[in-house]
């Protein structure tokens, strides 16, 4: 499973041994001479390259529209009535039912959840009628994000690690059922 250990692991072993690392999008980055943002945003890149060969190796897709369409089936299987990709407002609804907003995020770092939180937020309000907020993520985000989950549960946002078995874990104030 996804690792930062690893991947830093692996970082740290490729810019000992050539002075340089790969963002894993193509880019090469020679650490002696790169700003400490060039430096940032290529580690940023690698660990997004990283995360996606993970989700491929385990559950068989890479993007979010395949995270989606998994979600969605599952939602039919049990007999839940729903729209995708609805638009509003405030932007374009992931997946709406009778009583739920959700926004799907395959990505799981902290810019992917406040991204996820200002979106589900304006569409709740932006389509007129309540519904509850839920951000949906293929892994829970615990690890890397832990003192934001409880803010974010604050706002009354549920928050939900699914997997394609229909495994379903809730976000509790600051900790996951």
């Amino acid at each position: 499973m996804f690792s930062y250990g690893k991947l830093h692991g692996e970082l740290y072993d490729e810019i000992m041994s050539t002075g340089k690392f790969s963002t894993g999008d193509g880019e090469v980055i020679d650490f002696k001479v790169a700003t400490p943002k060039e430096i940032e945003d290529g580690i940023s890149r690698r660990e997004r390259s990283y995360r996606k060969d993970v989700r491929q190796q385990v559950w068989g897709f890479q993007t979010e529209t395949q995270f989606e369409d998994a979600f969605c089936l599952w939602l039919s299987e049990g007999n839940i009535a729903y729209a995708r990709q609805v638009h509003c407002a405030a932007g374009i609804i992931d997946v709406l039912t009778e009583g739920i907003v959700f926004e799907l995020k395959h990505d799981v770092d902290r810019e992917a959840l406040i991204k996820a939180v200002g979106q589900v937020l304006l569409y709740t309000q932006a389509i007129g009628e309540w519904r509850k907020p839920f951000i949906v993520f293929t892994r829970f985000p615990n690890a890397e994000l832990g003192g934001l989950l409880p803010l974010v549960h604050a706002l009354g946002i549920e928050i939900l690690e699914w997997t394609p078995d229909g495994n379903i874990h809730q976000f509790k104030g600051d900790s996951a059922e």
